[in-house]
C-alpha cells in the first residue's frame, strides 16, 4: 500500500501528523503532489471549534503539481502546476476542507466532475511557490471590491479584523491608491505590525477597545465611510456589522466577508438572514452580483453583499496582483513550516492562542508539504519588499 504524510483530526480536535493510505486515479482522476499550502483563518476557526465542518482533512488553500492523469481528462497533463477554486462553482455547497478531503497533505485526488466543474485550475509555472497560499484569499478579495463597486466607488472604508483577509484587504486598496482605508483590530500588535509594514497609516489603525465608531466619525468630518468589510470569525461577526451599519454613509455597502450562522439576525436589521445574503453570489454568479437594499430598525437605508468561493477570472486576477505587487502582498507569509511542525504549532492554537513564532509575528503561516521532520522557517519579508 502506498502511503503520504498528512495531518488528520482526531475525535478530540488535535491534528495528527501520520501516514494515509495515497488514493490510486482511475482514468478520469487527476493526483495533484502539494507542495505548497496555506492556511486559512477559517482552518484555525474548525480547529478551535467555531465552525461545524466534518472532514477529517482540512486546508484549502494550495499550489501543486499533477503527478498523475487519467486518459479521459482533457485540459490537463502531468507535470502542470496548479491551484485550487475551493468552492465548487456548481455545487456551493461542496468546499475543499470543509466537508472534501483538503490540502494539509502530500498529495490530492480530483475527480472528473470536480474538474469539469471548475475546481482545477492550471497556472503559470514561474509563479514562487509561497505565494500559492494567498492566490485564492486574494482573489476572494478582488471578488468582494467587485461586488461593493457595483454600488459606488470606494473611496473610504473600514476592514473589522486584521487577519491575513482584512490585511488583504487593507493592501489591495492601498495599491489601488484611490481609498482611505479604517483598519479596526482587537490586538495592538497586530496593528502594529500592519503599520510597520506599511498595510496601512498609523493615524487609520484603530485598536477595537476604544469608542471605534467616534474615532472614525471625527476622522472623517462626521460623514463615515463608503463601504465597510466584516472580516472577522463567526464568534464576533455581528458585534462588527453592528458597529458597521452605525459607520457606512446612507446607501453605503457593507461586505459580509466573515461567516455567520444560518438563520441568525441582528436586532438592528429584524428579518434580514444574513447567512443567506452571504451565499447569494458564488463563484461569480450571478454577473453582476447581487446587492441586497435593507433598513435598520431606526430607519436608515444601506446595502449588504457577500459570497462564496471564487471564480476562474478571480484566481487570474489574483495571480496578476501577486506578479505585480510581490514585496507587498508576500510579506504577509510570515512563515513556512514542515507538515509535522505545522501539526505542533496548530495543536498549540487550537488550545491557546499564540500570536507569535520564534518571537516574530504569526500573520499568515504557509506549510511546505515537501520538507521533512520538524522545521519552522521565518521569512526575511524585509527581502520580499
Amino acid at each position: 500500500m502506498n502511503t503520504h504524510k498528512a495531518l488528520v483530526r482526531k475525535f478530540n480536535g488535535d491534528l495528527e501528523y501520520c501516514l494515509v493510505e495515497r488514493p490510486s486515479t482511475d482514468d478520469a482522476m487527476v493526483l495533484v503532489a502539494l507542495h505548497m499550502v496555506g492556511v486559512c483563518g477559517t482552518d484555525l476557526q474548525i480547529l478551535r471549534g467555531l465552525r461545524r465542518d466534518p472532514t477529517t482533512i482540512i486546508g484549502h488553500e494550495a499550489v501543486g503539481k499533477i503527478v498523475e492523469v487519467g486518459k479521459d481528462v482533457t485540459g490537463f497533463r502531468l507535470g502542470d502546476k496548479v491551484t485550487f477554486n475551493p468552492t465548487n462553482p456548481v455545487n456551493q455547497d461542496r468546499i475543499l476542507g470543509h466537508n472534501m478531503l483538503g490540502v494539509f497533505q502530500e498529495y490530492l485526488l480530483i475527480n472528473h466532475s470536480d474538474i469539469e466543474q471548475g475546481m482545477l485550475e492550471k497556472i503559470d509555472e514561474d509563479l514562487p511557490d509561497y505565494l500559492g497560499a494567498l492566490i485564492e484569499p486574494l482573489a476572494s478579495v478582488i471578488y468582494a471590491h467587485e461586488l461593493l463597486t457595483q454600488v459606488s466607488p470606494i473611496g473610504s472604508a473600514a476592514i473589522f479584523g486584521a487577519g491575513i483577509i482584512g490585511l488583504l484587504h487593507a493592501l489591495h486598496l492601498k495599491i489601488s491608491g484611490t481609498c482611505r482605508t479604517f483598519l479596526i483590530h482587537p490586538d495592538r500588535g497586530r496593528l502594529e505590525w500592519a503599520v510597520g509594514r506599511g498595510c496601512i497609516d498609523p493615524d487609520l489603525a484603530i485598536l477595537s477597545e476604544t469608542n471605534i465608531v467616534y474615532q472614525i466619525l471625527e476622522k472623517t468630518g462626521g460623514q463615515g465611510v463608503d463601504a465597510a468589510f466584516v472580516c472577522t470569525p463567526r464568534n464576533a461577526s455581528l458585534e462588527a456589522l453592528d458597529m458597521a451599519i452605525r459607520l457606512v454613509k446612507p446607501g453605503g455597502c457593507i461586505d459580509l466577508f466573515g461567516g455567520f450562522e444560518p438563520k441568525v439576525e441582528l436586532p438592528e436589521l429584524p428579518d434580514v438572514d444574513l447567512s443567506e445574503i452571504r451565499r447569494t453570489n458564488s463563484c461569480g454568479r450571478p454577473y453582476p452580483g447581487r446587492i441586497t437594499q435593507v433598513e435598520t430598525r431606526s430607519g436608515y437605508r444601506l446595502m449588504l453583499t457577500g459570497h462564496r468561493g471564487v471564480s476562474k477570472k478571480h484566481l487570474h486576477q489574483s495571480i496578476t496582483c501577486l506578479r505585480h505587487a510581490t514585496q507587498w502582498y508576500g510579506q504577509l507569509i510570515t512563515h513556512v513550516v514542515s507538515l509535522q511542525a505545522a501539526a505542533s504549532l496548530l495543536n498549540q492554537f487550537r488550545r491557546n492562542p499564540i500570536r507569535r513564532i520564534h518571537g516574530e509575528e504569526w500573520v499568515k503561516l504557509a506549510i511546505d508539504c515537501r520538507r521533512d521532520g520538524f522545521s519552522v522557517e521565518t521569512l526575511d519579508t524585509a527581502s520580499l519588499r
